[in-house]
């Protein structure tokens, strides 16, 4: 499928989805009006028989073309709609909010390991307390972004 630019005047070979999406159109393109053509054909004789009779080929030097009226042709496009620049924020703060609720995730993790590590008096070889300054740095900045 085609690509076009918002205005639909310009086909884009290269956009990006980054900054950007499609949204499916249809471009509509008015043909003109086509007048009838007649054939143009002659006929050759192939062989002359003693009969008086011919063997003939039609040689067809121009195809007829018929009469079609003014009439609209319709193709499905899709168009290339940039994100406006407050789009792009917000698609940047759901991705941060992602990758900081996929740290917790580890976090968790780490901090139920040190617990068992505890548990079974053993080395913990993580730094809880640096895991725990990172945690109380990534919840204001996750409540920031989602404006609580």
């Amino acid at each position: 499928m085609r690509v076009f630019d918002k205005t639909k005047s310009q086909e884009l070979k290269e956009y990006d989805l980054e900054k950007g999406y499609l949204k499916n159109d249809i471009l509509v393109k008015i043909l003109p009006e086509q007048q009838e053509q007649e054939e143009i054909s002659h006929f050759e004789t192939l062989a002359e028989f003693p009969n008086g009779g011919k063997s003939v080929i039609k040689v067809i030097e121009k195809e007829g073309v018929p009469y079609l009226p003014e009439r609209e042709e319709k193709e499905i496009i899709n168009v290339y709609i940039e994100y406006t620049a407050e789009e792009l924020q917000k698609i940047a703060n759901k991705k941060e909010i992602v990758d900081i609720q996929k740290w917790f995730v580890e976090y968790d993790r780490i901090c139920n390991e040190h617990a068992r590590c505890q548990r079974m008096s053993i080395e913990c070889h993580h730094n809880i307390n640096e895991w725990d300054i990172q945690a109380d740095k990534k919840a204001r900045r996750l409540k920031e972004l989602r404006g609580v």
